[in-house]
């Protein structure tokens, strides 16, 4: 091959020169026709029909998906200097007599320089495969063409183009075509060092850069100062930086990620399909520094990078002509960027600029990303995203859909300012997803519209890493927002907290900015069933049914069991089977042998894991709407946010606002929270822990049913035998109940030294009331007037939650009043003791040092003991029998007797009746 030369060549080596360069001449023509027509070599070689630029109907967002999943993107931290950077080790080496796996595409605007450039190609120590020319005409191709002929046969292709309205993104088309791994794409009259395409291949195939666009020379632009722009040089040639208004031109010492890259770029040809996403029409009019950089970054998240070069050595620039060429480039980009009015709209969308993620990244320790798709849900969504912005180092992103879907930029701001001007820094996004008819798109393009915001969404969250997703959650039919968000949402499912719920359940969860974030990630961890107790009172169920379904469920699924006991009634049974529960799974369950409350309620919940939290409700229960917004704060509040070994004693959180105490032995007396507290420092509307177990409404966690569960097992088998465990709480009428599961969850409770979380709102304000309705555990007595006020409570009609809470929201657990059983403020200390103290009288096993949620050490018992008890009974069993046997005996005798001595038929009616005595006492005994 005739290389091309910028001197001559030795005369003695001409003849041995001459020969190696006529084989190496063929081969290069065999070579480039065969890239250019796919086929066989053929003579006089023309450039192949231009392709049509591809556009999102034929290029797919699974292509996309594809492709950027195997994109390394590792951005080194502090970056390198050059000599650092040759001490890297790359996956490219050069070889000797190869060429490098390189195509050089030229943007020709002029014959002016265009022989420097190729010259120094030729000579380059790393030699492309090949060299293009994209000229905008015919006759530029002509002037090309000359200069190529004027330095001899040499391997460079001409290529033309005629779509005006592309300007220089007209080689796009054609790069497609490119068959080498890497592209340099050089501006016009660019003159690299010779050693620059080895250097940039080498960085190219270290792996903290092989995902990155790379040069030597770009620019930063800050929007906190009124978009200046910096500069990045890779020498000065002797000059000064240049330092003018609204512009910095420095040297970088090191590698560092820039917005965009200027005058050369180094590109994988797998990227070219990328840029071709960006196929709308306004993008051609971005300056190509600016869209290169931008279109990766959005479609695949690949940043840019400034590369330094040897300052001392021209050989390694990336552009060797004289430094204030350069330096003019600021210049001439701040006036662009003044006049540029598609540029302005592309930065106003809120394009993450580098300087952006950088502040990100030193300062936040938590990041939320609200997701908004049209003005309804801006409107909703903004007192939260609000209250989340002011609090402490966290970053607010809000990403819009754009104002083909009714909401852009600039108005989501105005609503923001609006609303507070207490609101913090807020960056917000726009997607601009084209949408109807006016944007030339059909109706019906559902799928384009729901691809658009999921990878567009996907791209915004890869700059801004949330920790926190939240979204509305929308039932309507177009819904395609929810579909984009929840598709785009689900792909940081492993590293976020994705929250979606309903635009009119946003008011009742402004106390999410009060989570931590490890709270938040946990949003949809805790599952919540509901077990409904019922028998025959179908109007008492009717009325709970409904304040059940119609709560605020924050989009949440809810599993709902409706238990009906063996009495049933036909009316309880229809209903049930008819209810209709739109939350969640349903199921029905009958039982086919009468158990009563105690069974129904042990047997309704038994949990599958850790965060499977269990609501138990009898029909004379009601509920408040908020009932759930409760349940999900408190659990994520004190099982997430807070340490678990802190709250490890905590079996659950009441609905039901207690306003007696019912385990005094002297009877249930009137209680008042404010009263219990008075003369102690805690805010009179503090939530309290207590250790009376909630009937008439709560839920209960996982690990401390389960051991309940355990305990009530060995408790009951006792009960209804030997007796032999006497388990009394100190001064409880719990100890006189009978078939009470309430009491064995009691005796739990005092014994491990659990609590159990109560709301304390003003006048007793409840998520749950008690009807006290006659029943299995509320009996009516003959001339007895009952005065049920004092089991009843108002429900919370309004969400007062926040509002009444100390300083607006849930005090930490350390922070919350501790009463025991009578209603006495204690501490945890003291309420354990008196537990281990019952422990060491009724359990011959020591106290396990940490709690296992296992309640086998409560119910070690002396084996002996309980052999010689066991023994007395079946003695006491046998004697007991032997005398029954002996007094039936003795009866049958007797009835006999009678009959013998008097056999008249008056004596029907007396032995009729002896007949019905001895049936009533005839039993088997074992």
């Amino acid at each position: 091959m005739k290389t091309l030369r910028s001197r001559p060549r030795v005369p003695s080596l001409f003849r041995t020169v001459a020969i190696v360069l006529f084989l190496a001449f063929v081969l290069s023509i065999f070579h480039f026709a065969n890239i250019r027509s796919g086929h066989s070599p053929r003579p006089n070689p023309k450039p192949d029909p231009e392709p049509e630029l591809p556009t999102e109907n034929n290029f797919t967002n699974e292509d996309v998906e594809g492709l950027t999943s195997r994109i390394r993107v590792l951005v080194p931290k502090g970056g390198h200097t050059f000599q650092q950077l040759k001490q890297l080790e790359s996956t490219w080496k050069p070889k000797t007599n190869a060429t490098a796996p390189l195509t050089v595409i030229i943007l020709y605007v002029s014959e002016h320089g265009l022989e420097r450039q190729l010259r120094s190609i030729a000579e380059q120590s790393a030699r492309p495969r090949a060299v293009w020319i994209i000229t905008p005409d015919n006759a530029a191709k002509a002037a090309a063409n000359r200069v190529v002929r004027g330095l001899g046969n040499d391997p460079v292709i001409v290529h033309t183009t005629e779509d005006d309205h592309l300007g220089p993104f007209a080689w796009l088309k054609l790069a497609q075509h490119v068959t080498t791994e890497h592209i340099v794409l050089l501006d016009n009259g660019v003159v690299p060092g010779l050693n620059y395409f080895a250097n940039m291949l080498r960085v190219a195939n270290v792996p903290v850069y092989s995902g990155a666009v790379i040069g030597s020379m770009g620019t930063v632009i800050s929007k906190e100062q009124n978009l200046r722009l910096t500069c990045f040089f890779d020498h000065t040639h002797g000059d000064r930086p240049n330092h003018d208004g609204g512009t910095d031109s420095i040297l970088p010492e090191k590698s560092r990620p820039v917005d965009m890259i200027n005058h050369v770029w180094f590109l994988r040809k797998q990227w070219i399909s990328l840029l071709l996403k960006e196929n709308r029409p306004d993008a051609y009019k971005l300056p190509l520094s600016f869209f290169i950089s931008f279109a990766l970054k959005y479609q695949a998240n690949i940043p840019s990078f400034v590369i330094p070069t040897a300052l001392t050595d021209a050989n390694s620039w990336g552009d060797v002509r004289h430094g204030p060429i350069q330096g003019a480039t600021c210049g001439i980009l701040k006036r662009e960027l003044a006049t540029n009015v598609v540029w302005k709209k592309y930065l106003d969308r809120g394009y993450p600029l580098v300087t952006q993620q950088k502040i990100w990244n030193q300062v936040t320790t938590r990041v939320a990303t609200f997701a908004i798709d049209g003005i309804r849900q801006a409107r909703a969504l903004v007192p939260l995203i609000c209250k989340m912005s002011r609090v402490r180092e966290t970053d607010t992103h809000v990403v819009v859909t754009g104002i083909g879907r009714g909401l852009d930029r600039g108005e989501m701001k105005k609503l923001i300012d609006k609303h507070s001007s207490l609101c913090s820094s807020i960056n917000i996004y726009d997607l601009d997803v084209l949408d109807g008819p006016h944007f030339g798109l059909p109706v019906e393009d559902i799928v384009n519209i729901v691809t658009q915001i999921e990878h567009g969404l996907t791209r915004i969250m890869q700059y801004t890493k949330p920790q926190v997703i939240i979204y509305i959650k929308e039932e309507e039919e177009d819904s395609y927002g929810t579909q984009g968000f929840a598709e785009a949402a689900s792909k940081f499912a492993e590293s976020a907290g994705i929250i979606a719920i309903p635009s009119t359940h946003i008011p009742h969860v402004m106390w999410i900015p009060d989570l931590p974030i490890r709270a938040l990630k946990q949003w949809n961890t805790p599952q919540v069933q509901v077990h409904i107790i019922t028998q025959k009172r179908v109007e008492s169920l009717k009325r709970l049914m409904k304040s059940v379904a119609t709560a605020y469920y924050l989009g949440d699924k809810v599993s709902l069991t409706i238990n009906m006991d063996r009495s049933a009634d036909q009316p309880t049974i229809e209903y049930s089977r008819a209810f209709k529960w739109l939350h969640g799974e349903k199921h029905v369950h009958f039982r086919v042998v009468q158990g009563g409350l105690l069974p129904a309620v042990a047997e309704a919940y038994y949990p599958a894991h850790d965060e499977d939290y269990g609501v138990v409700l009898e029909d004379d229960v009601e509920l408040s709407p908020f009932w759930y917004v409760w349940t999900k704060y408190t659990i994520l509040k004190y099982r997430h946010a807070t340490a678990r070994e802190v709250t490890q004693r905590m079996f659950g959180v009441s609905f039901y606002g207690q306003k007696a105490m019912e385990l005094p032995l002297p009877g249930r007396i009137y209680f008042s929270p404010d009263q219990a507290l008075e003369g102690y420092p805690f805010p009179s509307r503090t939530p309290y822990l207590c250790q009376v177990p909630c009937s008439w409404g709560a839920v209960y966690f996982p690990e401390i049913w389960r051991e309940f569960h355990d305990y009530l097992l060995v408790r009951i088998e006792d009960w209804n035998t030997l007796k032999f465990q006497n388990v009394t709480i100190p001064w409880s009428r719990s100890n006189k109940w009978r078939a009470s599961w309430k009491k064995f969850l009691i005796e739990l409770t005092y014994l491990r030294g659990y609590v159990m979380l109560y709301p304390n709102f003003e006048e007793f304000a409840s998520f749950s009331n008690n009807h006290a309705e006659i029943g299995e555990h509320m009996h009516l007595k003959p001339g007895k007037v009952y005065n049920v006020t004092i089991f009843q409570v108002p429900l919370m009609q309004n969400d007062v939650i926040l509002q009444q809470l100390p300083k607006g929201s849930l005090p930490s657990y350390k922070e919350l009043p501790i009463l025991d059983l009578w209603g006495n403020v204690t501490s945890s200390d003291e309420i354990i003791e008196r537990g281990n103290a019952l422990h060491a009288n009724i359990s011959l096993c020591s106290i396990p040092d940490e709690l296992t949620y296992d309640p086998q050490d409560l119910l070690c018992i002396d084996e002996d003991e309980k052999a010689r008890v066991i023994e007395e009974a079946r003695i006491q069993a046998k004697k007991e029998a032997r005398m029954y046997r002996k007094f039936k005996a003795e009866l049958l005798a007797k009835a006999s007797a009678t009959v013998k001595h008097e056999p008249s038929p008056t004596t029907t009616s007396e032995q009729s009746t002896n007949t019905v005595i001895l049936e009533d006492v005839d039993v088997d005994v074992d």
